[in-house]
């Protein structure tokens, strides 16, 4: 990408990074230049500890998924007192915003969205983390925007707090695995699919923007959450599904391998796992949000 979408939440990320999951909790810590997976570990979650939404309570088991990431900080060998925190796509919600203008000043930008988007989102989003990423459009201006409730947003932070540490950055499961399509032969145009134990996320991105977010909960099927992504894609925004999109890049932590081989032979498009080959589905997201 040309601008890692973790940067969204932060700049100066530390070497190491959990996800806290539905059904588990991953760490993994980088080396000093960032080159390679230093260490990586996980614990597994009881069922309904962690529910991801932007509605009521997020972590239903404070102290079960407290224990299982210091187990996971104590196996992986984690050092240090600052920690990127990843947490599910269910606990915000993206999208992409279309305006005619926006307020020059930087400082006036955020209130002019949080009043757009308002009507959009099923709480009070004065009440709300807000991020934006203004993206490349012909006369008009596109954002991208992230916004979550700050109780939801507190759930997560306060699992790191409480056990002495800092989450130094917080960022969606998705928006840290896309970073690492950056320098992974990258085409124009790819659809990019996480598949998670709570939901599929279809992402389209375009000379390394994001264009096209969707996230469909289970129980869905990866056939039929891409197939509807390429048509509407086609249908809706006059591209050509079927000859942009030169790759369907994969992170699946669930699996998926006769579903995304039907898949691709209907359109055509075999999904390729997403790099580093080498590392397991599961810590990517929590990999991508340690890059620079």
């Amino acid at each position: 990408m040309s601008r890692g979408f973790a940067a969204l939440f932060g700049s100066d990320r530390p070497r190491w990074a959990c996800e806290i999951a539905p059904g588990a909790v991953v760490v993994v810590g980088v080396s000093p230049d960032r080159r390679r997976v230093a260490s990586a570990a996980s614990a597994p979650l009881p069922d309904g500890a962690v529910r991801p939404g932007v509605r009521g309570r997020n972590v239903d088991d404070p102290g079960g998924v407290e224990t299982a990431l210091a187990r996971a900080l104590e196996e992986a060998g984690f050092s240090g007192s600052e920690l990127v925190v990843v947490v599910p796509d269910g606990a915000a919600r993206v999208g992409l915003l279309r305006t005619e203008s926006m307020p020059s000043r930087s400082a006036d930008q955020e209130s002019f969205i949080r009043w757009k988007l308002r009507k959009n989102v099923p709480f009070d989003v004065t009440a709300a983390r807000v991020v934006f990423e203004k993206l490349d459009a012909d006369g008009a201006i596109d954002l991208l925007t992230i916004v979550s409730p700050l109780a939801v947003m507190e759930e997560y932070e306060s699992v790191v707090d409480r056990l002495g540490l800092h989450p130094g950055v917080v960022v969606l499961s998705t928006m840290a695995a896309l970073n690492l399509i950056d320098g992974d032969s990258p085409v124009e145009e790819a659809l990019f699919v996480k598949s998670s134990r709570a939901a599929i996320v279809t992402t389209i991105v375009k000379g390394g923007r994001l264009r096209f977010y969707r996230r469909l909960p289970r129980p869905v099927s990866l056939e039929d959450a891409i197939y509807p992504t390429l048509m509407y894609y086609q249908d809706k925004l006059g591209e050509d599904a079927r000859g942009g999109i030169g790759e369907v890049i994969l992170c699946s932590e669930t699996g998926d391998g006769d579903d995304a081989a039907a898949c691709g032979d209907r359109l055509g498009i075999r999904p390729r796992p997403l790099h580093p080959a080498g590392v397991r589905d599961v810590y990517k997201p929590a990999l991508g949000a340690l890059r620079p």
